[in-house]
Order: C-alpha cells, then structure tokens, then sequence
C-alpha cells in the first residue's frame, strides 16, 4: 500500500466517526426536539421529552452499531481478497481453523 492510499483511508476513516457521531448526536436532538414538541401539544410534560431523549439515543448507537459492523466486514472482506491475515486480526466468523492451514 502506498502513502497515498493509506492517508486515504485514514481520512475515510476519519470521516466516518465524524457521521456515527452526527448520527448519535442528530438523533438524540431529533428525539427532543420532538418530545418537546409532543409535550407543547399533548401537555405531557416532561415524559414525551424523556419518551424521545431514550428513543434518539437508542436510535443513534443502533445506527452507529449497524455502520461500524459494516466496517468491520468491508475490513474482513478486503483482507481475505488480499490474501493477508495478520495475527492480531479478529474474524467473527472464524471457525477454528485460519488461513495458514492451522488448526
């Protein structure tokens, strides 16, 4: 891999916790603003703002749960495209068995 390549995919990288962290951060704000909104209509004070604070934020770290998972397996699948494996790489799906022939 060139200096290029990897200052790319750093910056890929980098980009990527900035959107998961919008993400969370947009979600929770979304939740109470519309808890907010719930409560001025309804006259629910506070519990719609609590209702939409827990929603976002579940909301938010479910879609970060989903993107980072998805990371991780475009990271499992280049790497066995490339044929490398390291030894301190994770794979989920590992089955005992790796690529060097060990059991």
């Amino acid at each position: 891999m060139d200096v290029d390549s990897g200052r790319a995919d750093r910056q890929r990288r980098m980009m990527s916790d900035w959107s998961n962290s919008g993400d969370v951060f947009g979600s929770i704000l979304a939740g109470l603003l519309l808890g907010l909104l719930g409560d001025w209509v309804f006259g629910t004070d506070p519990w719609l703002v609590v209702i939409g604070v827990v929603a976002g934020f579940t909301v938010g770290f479910w879609r970060m749960y989903e993107r980072s998972k998805e990371i991780v397996d475009e990271a499992i699948r280049r790497q066995r495209y490339d044929g490398t494996r390291h030894v301190d790489d994770v794979d989920p799906v590992d089955d005992g068995r790796n690529s060097w022939g060990g059991v």
